[in-house]
Parts: C-alpha cells; structure tokens; sequence
C-alpha cells in the first residue's frame, strides 16, 4: 500500500544578497523545510499570489533592491494574509528601521542561526502550526550556550562560502 506524503509548507527566504540567501535556505533545509528564494519583494508577493506552494512563513530582509523593501511586503502580506507570520532582518538599529506592520515580527542582523530557528517556531507557533518546526531547538538549553554547535554540514559550508571564519560559523571576522 501506498503513503500518504503529508504536504511540507515552505519558508519564503527574500534577501538580494545572493550568498546570505542561499545561508538562510540551506538553514531551513537542515531543519526539514522546504525554502522559496526570491531576492526581491516584488518576485516573493508574485510567488506568494500564484500560490504554487504552501508558504508558511516569510523571514525577509528589510533592505531590497526594487520599488518595494521588506516593510512594503510585509505590509501587503499582512493584509492579504494576517495570519502568515513574518521575521524582517536588517543590520540597522530597530530603531532606524521605520515602523512594522502589526504582527510582524524583527530580528537584527547578524543574527546566529539558532536563534533564526527559535524565532522561527515562535512565529509558526503562534500561527497554530504544529510543534517541532524546526526540530525545536530550545529543548536543549545547553544548545542555547553554543548557539552554532547544531548547525549542519551544509550550512557549515555555505557559512564559510559566505565569509563567517573561526569555529563558530555564526562568528564573521
């Protein structure tokens, strides 16, 4: 007898640094997730109104090139889809950034990878969405204290590629 394949839902990574996207897909790859690239806000709102799969979340850089940037997609997100989450980066102070739409959610560059994870599952938690995406990271608090220490081979490759150095790969020179 066949399986049935439950549908995996996508994380929609938008950033035009070519090499930061691939960082950020090969991410939510190792934790069994399925990535849509786009590097910029106009190509993710065409990927999201085509709908040819399933996106459960956004995580967007704030700062893209096009007429839009990632406030201006979020903006449009939120009200086409209120209840989809949405993580925007940027390496400017929240403070610089300019105001968020309601519900969308802001984490400062550079961030680690672990804690992109836990942002990750807070905001699909938050949209109902079943435990264990991605592969909750925060079960183990000693994780917590070596924030890089779970992140796999492939990731670890794409962060050198990327220029991070030393040990840690969430650590740039």
């Amino acid at each position: 007898m066949g399986q049935v394949q439950q549908k995996r839902r996508a994380v929609l990574v938008v950033e035009d640094d070519a090499d930061l996207r691939h960082l950020m897909a090969a991410l939510f790859e190792d934790e069994q997730m399925d990535t849509i690239e786009c590097e910029s806000a106009e190509a993710a709102l065409a990927t999201l109104l085509i709908g040819g799969r399933k996106v459960a979340m956004i995580f967007a850089d704030v700062r893209l090139r096009g007429v839009m940037d990632g406030i201006d997609l979020a903006r449009e997100v939120k009200m086409r889809w209120p209840f989809l989450p949405v993580i925007l980066t940027s390496g400017h102070p929240r403070e610089h950034v300019g105001k968020l739409p309601p519900g969308v959610a802001y984490m400062p560059k550079p961030w680690q990878p672990l804690n992109v994870l836990i942002a990750a599952e807070q905001a699909l938690a938050s949209r109902g969405m079943p435990p264990g995406f991605p592969a909750r990271p925060q079960a183990n608090a000693v994780r917590l204290g070596r924030a890089c220490s779970h992140v796999r081979p492939k990731s670890r490759k794409r962060a050198r590629e990327c220029g991070f150095r030393g040990s840690d790969p969430c650590e740039r020179p």
